[in-house]
């Protein structure tokens, strides 16, 4: 949602706040919302100091209803103009807020023009999944021209046939294994088909984390203890001269 608050409005990395509530305010205008019902909701979401200040007298329910509800209006809202696409990768990460955010906006989706598109993993059921307007899809693994056309893409022409055989039956069709598994044997084995191939996704991983050099292993060594984004001081309190 802060991916989208900030193309929606063109907010930058690192702006200072009276640049993101300005951006904010004048997004509203032209489109006749109102700035004292939104903008508190926004800010908020936004991380900016104060913008919360609307929102202070309503409970913690009320005030992520308030924002659910601020989202939902926003997208349906850009949806009149044009159809809306929210792509959403791997849904099986979704936090409880987050889950709850998306099976309230897939009760406004049937009249609206907005299409919600997520991926996750085959153990994972989605709660709107109910909805009369949700259905799945279930991705089967690549045929081997879909392999040899992604291998294409990634391995350099010197890879040579042996290799790209190789992968292919190894990752037997799975799109994100057949992509590392030629990073790491591209990079590393440029011209030695036969050369020692991971079992593993999990393997091709650590095999490129530990050819890192120190400083950097050491960082996504800290990293891995965190879910979702660090902020800058903590990183640097963890990781020390890693994080430079």
């Amino acid at each position: 949602m802060l991916e989208l608050l900030s193309q929606v409005y063109g907010i930058g990395e690192g702006e200072d706040a009276a640049a993101v509530v300005g951006k904010v305010r004048q997004g509203l205008g032209p489109r006749g919302l109102s700035a004292q019902e939104w903008v508190p909701s926004l800010l908020l979401l936004l991380g900016v100091p104060g913008g919360a200040d609307g929102l202070a007298a309503l409970s913690p329910e009320a005030r992520k209803a308030r924002i659910f509800d601020t989202l939902r209006r926003l997208i349906v809202e850009r949806s009149r103009r044009q159809p809306f696409v929210l792509a959403l990768d791997d849904a099986h990460w979704l936090g409880k807020t987050s889950e709850e955010f998306l099976e309230f906006l897939v009760r406004s989706l049937p009249a609206s023009r907005v299409l919600l598109l997520c991926t996750y993993r085959p153990e994972y059921r989605p709660a709107w999944l109910a909805a009369p307007c949700a259905s799945q899809l279930a991705l089967l693994p690549l045929e081997r021209t879909e392999s040899l056309a992604m291998l294409g893409s990634i391995l350099p022409p010197s890879g040579g046939e042996p290799l790209r055989e190789r992968i292919i039956e190894r990752a037997e069709g799975n799109p994100l294994f057949l992509e590392q598994l030629a990073l790491a044997m591209g990079q590393a084995n440029p011209g030695e088909p036969s050369a020692p191939m991971p079992q593993t996704i999990r393997e091709v991983i650590v095999g490129r984390m530990d050819s890192l050099d120190e400083g950097p292993r050491r960082l996504l060594q800290c990293l891995s203890v965190f879910r979702g984004a660090v902020p800058l001081p903590v990183l640097e309190a963890v990781a020390g001269d890693a994080s430079d």
